[in-house]
């Protein structure tokens, strides 16, 4: 299979660090503004590029999986109150070297238990507010405060003035 080619290759990574801004992107990679106006859904329809894209983000993909299950286990460990290990490091503060590096084994406190549990909780979807009312008393005040926000709109548009503009002889 056929690779990209350089002007396709700077285009896919000034697509990936530019905020997916395939127009931008095109530009940077010296396609003409003309071209890049015209070219951004040909360049991001292209099969070689789009495996050029799959290829590079699924590496950070990989990455932030690991990540991921490395937090999700520690929450775990935590709130389950399994024993967990602690670097605690003693830093001058003037001269910023590490005085002392110390590894502590042992379960967290009762309280980071139950934050961690909660933690475990939200990220499985079963924790909930039970407190129905509390939550229809945010859902009501969030209605409110967009309706109020639209009206406000609504009035500072009937209020803008009306501008005329007249030529040198007097007219509109």
């Amino acid at each position: 299979m056929k690779k990209i080619n350089k002007k396709q290759k700077a285009f896919c990574d000034n697509y990936l660090t530019n905020n997916f801004n395939a127009y931008q992107a095109a530009v940077k990679a010296g396609y003409t503004k003309n071209y890049a106006n015209q070219a951004t859904k040909f360049l991001l329809g292209n099969i070689r590029i789009q495996n050029y894209l799959n290829e590079r983000t699924e590496k950070i993909e990989k990455q932030v999986d690991n990540e991921v299950d490395k937090v999700l286990t520690n929450i775990y460990l935590i709130g389950s109150g399994n024993p967990i290990i602690r670097d605690y490091k003693t830093t001058d503060n003037l001269t910023g070297e590490a005085i002392k590096n110390e590894k502590v084994e042992g379960s967290a406190s009762f309280k980071d238990q139950i934050a961690a549990a909660e933690l475990w909780l939200k990220a499985q979807g079963k924790f909930r507010n039970e407190n129905v009312g509390i939550e229809e008393a945010k859902r009501r005040k969030l209605e409110a405060e967009a309706k109020l926000a639209e009206s406000k709109l609504q009035s500072d548009e009937q209020q803008t003035p009306q501008i005329t503009i007249y030529d040198s002889w007097g007219r509109e």
